[in-house]
């Protein structure tokens, strides 16, 4: 009977250790290997081209927003060894998508912008689910997308896309009351004037003849504003404003 004991904890254990051992390579293999294959089939390079800079793995967390224990996803950041940008990459529907591109769609999209609607567009606010693909409604799956600056109109007339900062030194023409350090409410709400709200109107109709779409918030400011990096995430950190740049910035679409 001891003896008998001692075989099925040796299979145990044997079990555990195979058990331990693919999930270490499995791991190793999801976060190190196979994006790695994805990056470099997707933009030409090579798989030595990037390295891991972060992995979190899928958790429990406690979180105190909802007072309930949720499930956060995994998640996968990588660093380009020829130009330094350090961006995210996602496994979904069994596949990987990459915010690489971050940078280089925010910039085409001001660049269009400026073009198209207001010379003086300066920022637009994007995330990194604004470049992952285009999400396939029909089939409910996300499609992988190479961005040129000839398919970036695709993030603004899905309306993906977080706000649309303008830089205007009159600021002030804008509003009621142009003291606006007296002003205190959440960036200048109810401080427009009519000039404001011609203005807006101008700018959401050309929005929607370009790209039919009323949905984009649109930020007026003044003063610099405070930045992301632009690897991980790019535009405005609006968490982060100072209080003199919240007195001179207004929202309309909100």
């Amino acid at each position: 009977m001891g003896k008998s004991k001692k075989t099925v904890l040796k299979r145990i254990g044997m079990i555990s250790l195979i058990l331990l051992s693919l999930y270490i390579i499995g791991t190793i293999l999801f976060v190190s290997f196979f994006p790695r294959i994805y990056l470099a089939n997707k933009y030409d390079t090579k798989m030595s081209d990037y390295k891991v800079y972060d992995y979190c793995p899928g958790n429990f967390h406690f979180d105190i927003d909802y007072w309930a224990v949720v499930w956060h996803d995994s998640y996968l950041v990588y660093e380009a060894k020829d130009d330094g940008r350090i961006f995210n990459v996602k496994f979904m529907n069994f596949r990987y998508y990459d915010a690489y591109q971050m940078n280089d769609v925010e910039q085409w999209l001001v660049e269009i912008l400026q073009e198209r609607i207001d010379e003086n567009i300066d920022v637009v606010n994007i995330g990194a689910n604004s470049v992952y693909g285009i999400y396939d409604q029909k089939n409910g799956h996300y499609k992988n997308v190479l961005w040129t600056k000839n398919n970036v109109d695709e993030i603004l007339i899905r309306e993906m896309i977080n706000g649309i900062f303008i830089k205007d030194d009159n600021i002030e023409d804008y509003l009621e009351n142009p003291n606006v350090l007296e002003i205190t409410t959440y960036y200048n709400y109810g401080n427009t004037n009519a000039y404001f709200d011609e203005y807006i109107k101008d700018l959401n109709n050309k929005l929607y003849k370009n790209y039919q779409t009323r949905n984009i918030k649109i930020y007026l400011h003044k003063t610099e504003l405070t930045m992301y990096d632009g690897n991980i995430n790019c535009g405005v950190n609006l968490n982060e404003l100072t209080e003199l740049e919240k007195k001179y910035i207004i929202i309309a679409n909100y």
